[in-house]
């Protein structure tokens, strides 16, 4: 409408010259839309034409006058407000996220064109008493405007308001064109309402339709700047001409809906439409949604032109030295120092070589982090047992006493010059290699020109001042403007543009419309009476910024959503698309093979499907989003080579990993065949981890039972808790393990290491009296402890060989440590009992029923270390009996044994089916909340664990077996 209006014959022959026409619009963005529509008519250019949003109109007014004053940026405004708050000594300043809540309000006061004594003085004219927060929020108010002051500086408010200023004294400015605006703070209405005064507002223009004077919904919301605007003047109101064609799409997960969104780009360039007429909108940009953008745009052979603004505590350097600021304060974590080193950050001599080793060597010794002299200590423990790794380790060591000198400096607040040295030879520690390194670079050194300058208002400055600087700072990339480029953006930018074809995507219920946050520090009640604007919850500025971006589209605007977030999690979709009607897509010309979405909604709209059951249109819809040979993905093909690898790995195995293959054939193909595993993270575990929790308490009832006289076997026959002599015996045995353990790995945290001691106490005594009560009971007595077939990993093995085991069609080897073998005192030949106890640390209620989940194939290890020692020792099955001990008791030890003469038939059966399966690569997944789940490193992405339709369809099987027997050949 403006376009047509500047291009009139009648109008650009006076206007477009050195005194051209002048324009006032709300964005840069609006600016350049009109530019683009005026060179589409005029192809050799033009000139004369001035663009002003409110703030450089102001500046403009202020600089005519003489005057160049310097306006506080947002840098030297944060630092300003985050110094205010740390003069005020009050709990809530203190607060996670106050300095934020408190700079929200404030800014709302400002821009509302009042000053923080006005709002005082409104809240007591109104009798409106002022709570604590608000006391302290205008504190902070007033000691950040001293400190702008100080600076030389004005906040942008006070800018906009000396320029109203201006032109209410008289201040000369050209005839405006007020072009855009739906909304105006206080200050702009002020500037506008200043410019009206002076007769200097030649004509305006709204972006919404207008009727009697008034913008009906979905436009009500910008009735506010209408009444301003339109008060005694003819206004053009605009809004479309015809409406666009408007689709809507929906996609299983939002991956679906942004890959198909490019793919329509793509037809669309193919098609002949430029790519400056096609628009990708959102509400807000999440940095998630822009790499999904841009990833799928490269993968159509396009790019996007986008304006971005990427936070520098997400780039590498920013990063590190936001680590390095908070690593003494947190103990220099090992994670935090190996993401140094790998963001490229050069400590000592060893930072650039060998960084991975050293990781998985610190992960595999549990060195969780310290500084140089916790170090030593855990150095000299882990040269006792491993002096070569401790030799290893010193690279580790040097690099943390590196890093401790250089963060010595600060470790007490020093002045904005010191920092601005500090950062400068942090600076020094990185290669500059990009154009993005070059421009971090210039960010940090901005921030320590700041705090320099911030001597002006405070003698020093601590680490979280400088931390928050950086964390605040962002690295802003214009787009390129290069052609070809499809535009991208969120809806706010998307105001004064059109396109021809515009794509609006995420159009759910938790993105669009977005929730307001009430402000706590002055609710909507206090903001009525001073006369502030209210938060509300907004909806109707979002119908309104719904139906603008659907204004913007010329042509055609496609609505897209996701049903689901891909993990679980229904989406809901907005309520503004109720009232949208539904086209039908048309699905010919695609020059691109058809997605899986699209492959399913064409198969179930096919006319010959509506005879179908709704049975047999989902279980076609499963196979179609499947598109396996299973619903449970499993199948992996098996050549020679492979196969002679598998039999080379099964002929000397721990009875573990058939356990594994028991409870989820998947996590067996993973874990134990790719080795795939979870890497171990010392540094977040505040205990002693399963393992090593494990092998201690193993090693204390070992040591305990070795020196147990025989009479307290009998003594325990006759009473459930310990005499004071056995428990003394195990109080040894307990403080005998620890100490060695403290001397050999020093804790990382003190406290939680004392806990672990007294916790192990109290859980080791209930076991121990159990223990001895069952032992007399069943009148045996511990006579191995650790016997070990086949491995020396606890020393020289009681049996040196694996234990072979014939199937038939195929042998296999085992090789393990059992914790416990009981027997029978003084018996001998076929009448000496053995039983084979496995400890486990907590209830171990998985292994309920023992007896018949070896015979469904899902707990075999026990059972297989039951085989084992009747070859071992020459043993008969009659004379073999496993058990699970749980340190925590729960339920009687009849649910948690066995007979192996009653299992070894079917152990045998179920180990064949599993051996022919995996050299026949089937590895389904099979989940079970009971605890196989618990502690697999692939819970977190097994698809058939949290798809519903899948899990249905276990419920006809019961164990693994029962899934195999299944198996499609």
């Amino acid at each position: 409408m403006l376009c047509d209006l500047l291009a009139s014959s009648e109008v650009s022959s006076g206007w477009f010259s050195a005194a051209g026409p002048q324009v006032l619009v709300p964005s840069n963005g609006a600016a350049n839309e009109i530019a683009r529509g005026l060179l589409a008519r005029f192809r050799s250019g033009f000139g004369g034409i001035v663009f002003h949003t409110p703030e450089t109109l102001a500046r403009s007014l202020v600089n005519a006058s003489g005057s160049f004053p310097h306006v506080a940026t947002d840098s030297e405004r944060s630092l300003a407000f985050r110094v205010a708050c740390n003069e005020i000594h009050h709990p809530l300043t203190q607060a996670l996220g106050a300095e934020a809540l408190f700079q929200r309000s404030y800014r709302d006061i400002r821009d509302t064109d009042m000053s923080v004594d006005e709002f005082e003085a409104r809240a007591a004219r109104g009798r409106v008493p002022l709570s604590d927060p608000q006391r302290i929020l205008i504190r902070i108010a007033r000691l950040y405007e001293k400190y702008l002051s100080q600076l030389g500086a004005l906040d942008p408010a006070d800018f906009l308001s000396g320029a109203s200023e201006l032109l209410r004294r008289g201040a000369p400015i050209a005839p405006q064109i007020v072009f855009g605006f739906y909304d105006l703070t206080g200050v702009q209405q002020s500037l506008i309402l200043a410019l009206r005064d002076a007769h200097a507002i030649d004509s305006i223009y709204l972006p919404v339709p207008l009727e009697a004077g008034l913008a009906l919904p979905p436009y009500s919301f910008a009735n506010r700047a209408v009444t301003l605007l339109t008060s005694g003047r003819d206004v053009a109101a605009g809004g479309p001409v015809h409406l666009p064609d408007i689709g809507l799409r929906e996609f299983a997960t939002p991956h679906d809906e942004f890959r198909e969104t490019c793919r329509a780009v793509r037809r669309l360039l193919d098609s002949g439409v430029s790519a400056s007429e096609v628009g990708i909108a959102v509400r807000s940009i999440e940095p998630r949604d822009a790499a999904r953008l841009e990833r799928y745009a490269q993968d159509f052979e396009f790019a996007l032109r986008r304006r971005s603004a990427r936070p520098l505590r997400s780039q590498r350097i920013g990063r590190s030295i936001l680590r390095l600021l908070r690593l003494r304060s947190e103990d220099f974590p090992r994670s935090r120092v190996f993401q140094l080193l790998r963001d490229g950050f050069r400590a000592g001599s060893e930072s650039d070589r060998g960084i991975d080793s050293l990781d998985r060597l610190t992960r595999r010794h549990h060195v969780a982090g310290g500084d140089g002299e916790s170090l030593d200590r855990t150095l000299s423990g882990l040269a006792i047992r491993e002096p070569e790794s401790a030799a290893r380790l010193d690279a580790y060591r040097s690099i943390v006493g590196d890093l401790e000198q250089l963060c010595a400096p600060w470790s007490e607040p020093m002045s904005g010059a010191d920092w601005r040295k500090v950062l400068a030879v942090l600076l020094q520690r990185f290669r500059l290699e990009t154009e993005e390194d070059l421009a971090a670079a210039a960010e940090i050194e901005a921030i320590g020109e700041l705090v320099a300058n911030g001597q002006r208002f405070s003698e020093s400055f601590g680490t979280e001042i400088i931390a928050a600087a950086i964390e605040s700072a962002d690295l802003v990339e214009g787009p390129s403007g290069l052609p070809g480029e499809v535009w991208f953006g969120d809806v706010m930018a998307l105001r004064g543009r059109s396109f021809g074809h515009l794509f609006l995507i995420a159009v759910q219920e938790d993105r669009f419309p977005q929730g307001r946050t009430p402000d706590p520090l002055l609710p909507d009640r206090l903001r009525e009476t001073v006369g502030l604007r209210t938060i509300g919850d907004g909806r109707s500025e979002e119908e309104l910024l719904f139906q603008l971006a659907i204004d913007a589209a010329l042509e055609s605007v496609t609505l897209s959503r996701a049903r689901s977030d891909g993990f679980g999690k229904l989406l809901r979709p907005s309520v503004f698309l109720q009232r949208m009607a539904r086209p039908e897509a048309a699905a010919e010309g695609k020059p691109f093979p058809e997605s899986a979405s699209e492959k399913r909604a064409r198969v179930m709209h096919d006319p010959a499907a509506a005879s179908l059951s709704p049975a047999l249109r989902r279980r076609i819809r499963l196979a179609l989003s499947t598109g396996q040979a299973s619903q449970f993905d499993g199948i992996i093909p098996v050549d020679q080579a492979l196969a002679t690898a598998i039999r080379g790995r099964l002929a000397a195995t721990s009875p573990t990993y058939f356990e594994d293959f028991g409870e989820c054939p998947q996590r067996f193909l993973f874990r134990r065949l790719l080795h795939a595993d979870e890497i171990e993270d010392p540094e977040h575990e505040p205990q002693l981890n399963r393992r090593d929790k494990g092998s201690l308490d193993h090693a204390i009832l070992e040591t305990f039972y070795r020196g147990l006289p025989a009479a307290s076997f009998d003594e325990a026959a006759t009473r459930r808790s310990l005499p004071d002599t056995t428990r003394a015996l195990l109080h040894q045995a307990i403080d005998r393990e620890f100490d060695r353990l403290d001397e050999e790995s020093p804790p990382y945290n003190e406290t939680m290491r004392r806990i672990d001691r007294a916790m192990t106490r109290s859980a080791l005594e209930r076991f121990v009296a159990h223990d001895l009560a069952d032992l007399a009971e069943q009148c045996l007595r511990p006579e191995w402890f650790e016997y070990s077939f086949g491995t020396d990993r606890h020393g020289a093995p009681d049996y040196p060989n694996p234990v072979v085991l014939d199937l038939g069609h195929e042998q296999i080897g085992f090789r393990g440590t059992i914790d416990r073998i009981d027997s029978t005192p003084g018996a001998d030949g076929p009448f000496k009992r053995y039983r084979v106890v496995d400890y486990k640390s907590a209830r171990a209620s998985s292994y309920r029923s023992l007896r018949k989940k070896i015979d469904s194939g899902h707990k075999l290890q026990l059972a297989l270390y039951a085989v084992a020692i009747e070859h071992t020792l020459g043993l008969t099955p009659e004379q073999i009996s496993g058990i699970i001990k749980p340190f925590i008791p729960n339920g009687g030890a009849e649910q948690f044994g066995f007979q192996l003469a009653e299992t070894r038939e079917r152990l045998i059966d179920n180990l064949s089916h599993f051996v022919s399966a995996i050299l026949a690569g089937r590895f389904p997944a099979y989940p079970d909340d009971e605890g196989s789940c618990r502690y697999c490193p692939l819970n977190h992405s097994c698809r058939t664990r949290h798809d519903t339709s899948e899990r249905r369809t276990l419920r006809r099987t019961e164990s693994v077996r029962d899934l195999l027997a299944e198996w499609p050949e």
